[in-house]
């Protein structure tokens, strides 16, 4: 068998081999038994094969992986935890200058909330033109607001007129 196949083709090819030659039973059970152990070798030659991979980990500089969800298990964050205000788009008339959005960010819950990305979405009459992520990456306290800003291409605007684009809070990430 060249190397390089994956190892449904391999055992594809010697069941096929097994059942298209004239052989006797016992030697169709040995070939099959030779590739069944050859595959349960296989799969435990490569462990992380078979294991989840945590949803929340580290790596190490040394590239181990630390599995940190005991310390990230808070659920999602409710939609009205977060309260995002005074949205506003600034587009600069000049053609290589970037665009600008802004946002206060608001902790309603009475609980410590780790924001990391607040996307906002600019439109026009209901159409989505593009998806601006603002990263915060910080820990608001129960009732602290933030201002965040982000810059953003001003060609992703697609040469809609200023005026006539709105902006809103999109979600979480």
């Amino acid at each position: 068998m060249p190397e390089g196949i994956p190892t449904e083709t391999a055992l594809s090819f010697l069941y096929n081999r097994l059942i298209d030659q004239p052989r006797s039973k016992q030697m169709k059970q040995t070939y099959f038994q030779a590739a069944f152990v050859a595959t349960t070798i296989s799969l435990l030659a490569v462990p992380h094969a078979l294991a989840q991979d945590p949803l929340c980990y580290r790596t190490t500089a040394t590239g181990q992986i630390v599995d940190l969800t005991a310390l990230c298990t808070r659920g999602p964050t409710e939609p009205n935890q977060i309260a995002v205000s005074n949205l506003s788009l600034d587009v600069p008339e000049e053609e290589f200058l970037s665009s600008k959005v802004k946002a206060t960010i608001t902790n309603n819950s009475g609980k410590p909330i780790q924001v990391s990305t607040v996307m906002l979405q600019v439109s026009r009459a209901d159409t989505a033109i593009v998806t601006i992520p603002l990263d915060v990456d910080r820990t608001l306290k129960p009732g602290q607001s933030i201002v965040a800003s982000g810059l953003f291409d001003k060609a992703a605007l697609q040469g809609q007129n200023p005026q006539e684009l709105s902006i809103k809070f999109q979600g979480l990430q």
